[in-house]
């Protein structure tokens, strides 16, 4: 094996070990750190009223997120999902005046840079979607589809999904039009309670008779869904 073909490997490790420690660098192991995972479903959005909750609910929790955590963000299409972002909050340790000086692990400069970039690739990806036209969905094959994603995926993480639950083109309050769908989403739905981690919804209009149709559902699949305001 020619030295100059060793020199070529060893010069591929570290560019593949220096890209992975720039993806994961600001990852923590404190016990405090949290996982999300947040799924986006921008398209079973059509009121703008909804889509204006979304964006302060995702705005919200946003906030919520702190350095060393790390946050999944998945953006679905009627067919599909890609994952937008994978990253580790950036931020570098609270250190004392001296101890910044003598540590130069954490550059401060680069970590507040990095928080900005992280910051407009999370606007990007929430916002992208609602700005397009609506377009027909079948709302129970959405949510088959965190069912489907979770049944192969074992990280423990607090899951949140920005999804209305509105039936395509049904009136939220309209409790005929729901019950007629009752029977497609119970047979339809396949939700193994043991491997589905309890979901947080965000967006979901607040009208009675939608929330009892999918607590019923949920009631009788045995998943955790939590469906009031976020």
């Amino acid at each position: 094996m020619s030295s100059n073909f060793i020199k070529l490997l060893i010069s591929l490790g570290t560019l593949l070990s220096l890209s992975v420690y720039s993806a994961d660098k600001y990852c923590s192991n404190a016990s405090s750190a949290k996982s999300y995972d947040i799924h986006l479903f921008n398209y079973t959005f059509s009121n703008e009223s909804q889509k204006k909750i979304v964006l302060r609910s995702l705005n919200e929790l946003k906030n919520k997120f702190e350095m060393g955590d790390r946050v999944r963000v998945f953006k679905h299409t009627p067919g599909a999902y890609s994952i937008q972002i994978d990253q580790c909050v950036p931020g570098c340790p609270e250190k004392g005046f001296f101890e910044g000086f003598l540590d130069a692990t954490c550059s401060v400069q680069v970590a507040n840079k990095d928080k900005v970039l992280f910051q407009q690739n999370f606007a990007k990806s929430v916002i992208e979607d609602l700005k397009k036209e609506p377009q027909d969905y079948d709302i129970f094959m959405s949510v088959q589809t965190l069912a489907d994603f979770y049944n192969s995926n074992t990280r423990k993480s607090n899951v949140y999904a920005a999804i209305s639950m509105v039936p395509y083109k049904v009136d939220p309050s309209n409790k005929d039009a729901l019950d007629s769908l009752f029977v497609k989403g119970m047979s339809g739905l396949k939700l193994p309670s043991t491997e589905f981690p309890p979901v947080t919804v965000i967006g979901s209009p607040p009208d009675t008779e939608l929330r009892k149709f999918w607590v019923e559902i949920f009631r009788q699949k045995k998943v955790k869904f939590n469906l009031m305001s976020f």
